[in-house]
């Protein structure tokens, strides 16, 4: 049997690798943290710590990779969405329109059942 600690338990385990300045340690911690439970508001935690760190291709890295986990399965889509909101609001956040643009564009267009039958370029 074995043991997984519990949300606050990581989420503690990060606050104080960061309190020490052990950012790169507090970022595995959280690849650790997906691995165990790969949820969208843990995706996402990652994704801000990055952002906040300012390792921003880091942040782009772990949310495509979280969209690439959910893919785009019928069952995954509410997760997918999440992740894809957090995902655009960060590059909203860094004044990045265009990139944002494309994010929610491919999010509509993969997330909404009477748009799914238009091609991508269909949407520009």
């Amino acid at each position: 049997m074995a043991w997984e600690p519990d949300d606050k338990a990581w989420q503690a385990y990060i606050k104080l690798e960061t309190r020490y300045n052990e950012l790169d340690r507090a970022s595995s911690i959280y690849e650790r943290w997906v691995a165990v439970r790969p949820e969208p508001r843990v995706w996402v935690k990652w994704g801000k710590f990055e952002e906040e760190r300012a390792k921003v291709d880091k942040a782009r890295d772990v949310f495509q990779t979280a969209l690439e986990f959910f893919g785009d399965e019928e069952g995954q889509v509410d997760k997918a969405q999440a992740v894809f909101g957090a995902f655009a609001k960060m590059e909203t956040r860094l004044k990045e329109y265009e990139r944002a643009r494309v994010i929610y564009k491919v999010c509509f267009h993969f997330h909404h059942p009477y748009v799914q039958t238009l091609p991508l370029s269909a949407c520009s």
